[in-house]
């Protein structure tokens, strides 16, 4: 999977949307989001790394907003304010220019980003799995909802 995605990444014979359809076919994904980014802030506590992180649409999402939280990882991302994904599905950024995978917290003012989202892995949909590792992870009175159908 991840070979598969990686040479996806590299191939620079296809345009962005064509690249990113094919990270969906290999992943089961779908994107959620594509975006400027407006803020960042992010900060160290108790060992991990804590923040958010703001975009303003571009192309198919003029006029909206994404907002992403995270500790160390992505955990959850809002629509125009409006809970949409949470763990544990992967929340992936893709620099839009570069095609290279975005590890936290590395984004910066202006730079355009597309938010992927993956299926979670089999054993976190498991009911041990979400408790662990959940919307009540993240102190979220709601139950799981896949975005992703994969």
């Amino acid at each position: 999977l991840a070979l598969e995605i990686g040479r996806a990444l590299n191939d620079r014979t296809t345009t962005l949307a064509e690249t990113i359809q094919r990270i969906n076919d290999i992943s089961g994904g779908k994107q959620l989001f594509s975006g400027t980014v407006q803020a960042t802030d992010s900060r160290i506590k108790d060992g991990f790394t804590i923040g958010r992180i703001v975009l303003q649409g571009q192309g198919d999402w003029t006029n909206h907003s994404c907002e992403i939280e995270l500790k160390n990882e992505n955990m959850l991302a809002r629509v125009d304010g409006q809970l949409v994904v949470t763990i544990p599905e992967l929340i992936c950024l893709l620099d839009n220019d570069s095609r290279q995978p975005l590890t936290n917290p590395i984004s910066g003012s202006g730079q355009s980003i597309s938010v992927l989202i993956c299926p979670a892995p089999k054993p976190f949909l498991s009911e041990t799995g979400l408790r662990i590792f959940g919307p009540g992870y993240l102190g979220l009175n709601s139950a799981f909802q896949p975005y992703c159908t994969g």
